[in-house]
């Protein structure tokens, strides 16, 4: 008599694949420059929750067909995890921080960038734009009470 091990074997190299995606994403947002703290932490909680839910699919998938997992593997992309989510966190103090304001005029998006930014040279007002999300209608009166983001050291 022969064994059927074929949903064993698919299981098991789709963990591989898993595990290989987990660990990737760890490492981009390892290699990542952020600009604020609040992309820095989404990274982090983003790597994280990728974890959790291949860990999840993983315990799912081998009961299923009858593996008892020995974590193989788990271990060494627990540290990984566990070691990007600690630097992006302690890198992430260092970062600038998104606050809120809500403008009390109407004003030029030049304007803005001036006064929340110290400067109205073209990154810095792209930079204003981009944040804010603002399209064709929004950038060049920006209407009071209009909220708007910028950055803080």
């Amino acid at each position: 008599p022969t064994y059927n091990n074929v949903g064993q074997n698919s299981v098991q190299t789709q963990d591989l694949f898993a595990a290989s995606n987990v660990s990737a994403i760890a490492d981009s947002i390892t290699a990542t420059d952020f600009e604020t703290r609040e992309e820095a932490l989404s990274a982090a909680e983003s790597v994280q929750n990728s974890f959790f839910n291949y860990v999840e699919w993983k315990e799912r998938n081998y009961t299923s067909v009858g593996i008892e997992d020995e974590g193989e593997g788990y271990e060494a992309l627990l540290e990984q995890i566990t070691t990007t989510v600690a630097d992006v966190v302690n890198n992430a103090a260092t970062l600038q921080r998104i606050r809120n304001v809500v403008i009390d005029r109407d004003m030029l998006v030049l304007d803005f960038a001036y006064q929340y930014f110290g400067t109205s040279d073209s990154d810095t007002v792209e930079k204003v734009i981009l944040l804010n999300g603002l399209d064709n209608s929004d950038i060049f009166t920006l209407e009071k009470g209009k909220l708007m983001r910028f950055l803080v050291s």
